[in-house]
C-alpha cells in the first residue's frame, strides 16, 4: 500500500476514535446529568410532607422518573397493607389498588421475581423502614436492550430505598400529630393545676418557700 494511502487511513482511524470517544463522554455526560436532575427530584419528593392523602401522587412521581430514566416501559409500587402488599402507583402495568400476598414479594436485596404472577417483570427491589420491609418496586423488562445494566440496578436500588422513606414518612407524621396533641394536653393539665395552687397558697407563703429553697433550708418564712 503506498505511503500516501496509509497516512490517509492512519489518519481517517485517528479521527474515528476520536469521534467515538467524543459520543462515549458526551453520552456519559449526558447520563450522569439526567440521573442527577431524577435524583434531585426524588429527594424533593421525599423532602415533601407525604401525608396519607399525598402518598399515591408522589410514589406515582417517583416510578415515572425510575421508567424514564431507565427506559423501563413499565412498573410498579406496592406498599405493605396489614398482611398484604397493595398496588399504589403503576405506569402501563398493574391495576393500582391490586394486591399481592407477601410470599410474592418480600425479598431481601433486589432479585428477579420468582413466581409466574410476575413473569413480565425483569427486577423487584424492597424497601425498608428499620428492619421492616414497607414497600416494593417493580420492574418489566427493558425494552431497548436484553437486560438493565449494573448502574441501572444501583439506580432501582437507591429509588427503593427513598421509596422507603417517604413511605415511613407518610405512617410517621400521624403519630407525630397524636403526640403533639398528648403534648398539649398535658401542658394544659399542667397550666390548670399551676393556676389552682397559685389561687389556694397565700402569695408570701409561696415566695418565703421560694427563698428558703433558694438558701438550702426547707422551711418556709412564717406569715
Amino acid at each position: 500500500m503506498p505511503i500516501d494511502r496509509m497516512s490517509a487511513v492512519a489518519g481517517f482511524i485517528i479521527l474515528a476514535v476520536g469521534v467515538y470517544d467524543l459520543t462515549r463522554e458526551f453520552l456519559e455526560w449526558s447520563r450522569t446529568r439526567r440521573e442527577s436532575e431524577f435524583r434531585k427530584q426524588l429527594h424533593r419528593l421525599e423532602n415533601e410532607n407525604s401525608g396519607e392523602q399525598t402518598l399515591r401522587k408522589h410514589l406515582q412521581k417517583g416510578l415515572d422518573l425510575l421508567c424514564d430514566a431507565l427506559d423501563s416501559p413499565g412498573g410498579f409500587v406496592v406498599v405493605c397493607r396489614g398482611e398484604n402488599f397493595v398496588v399504589t402507583a403503576s405506569r402501563f402495568s398493574v391495576s393500582v389498588g391490586s394486591e399481592f400476598s407477601e410470599s410474592l414479594v418480600v425479598c431481601e436485596d433486589v432479585s428477579h421475581p420468582k413466581d409466574a404472577q410476575l413473569a413480565s417483570f425483569a427486577w423487584i427491589a424492597p424497601s425498608f423502614d428499620g428492619q421492616t420491609q414497607v414497600a416494593v418496586v417493580a420492574l418489566e423488562k427493558p425494552r431497548s436492550r436484553t437486560e438493565y445494566s449494573t448502574g441501572n440496578l444501583e439506580l432501582l436500588v437507591e429509588v427503593a430505598d427513598q421509596i422507603g422513606t417517604i413511605v415511613s414518612l407518610s405512617r410517621l407524621q400521624p403519630r407525630q400529630i397524636s403526640q403533639l396533641r398528648e403534648l398539649i394536653t398535658e401542658s394544659q393539665a399542667s397550666v390548670t393545676e399551676l393556676s389552682f395552687i397559685r389561687r389556694h397558697i397565700p402569695h408570701k407563703k409561696v415566695t418565703g418557700f421560694a427563698i428558703s429553697f433558694r438558701l438550702g433550708d426547707n422551711t418556709t418564712d412564717s406569715p
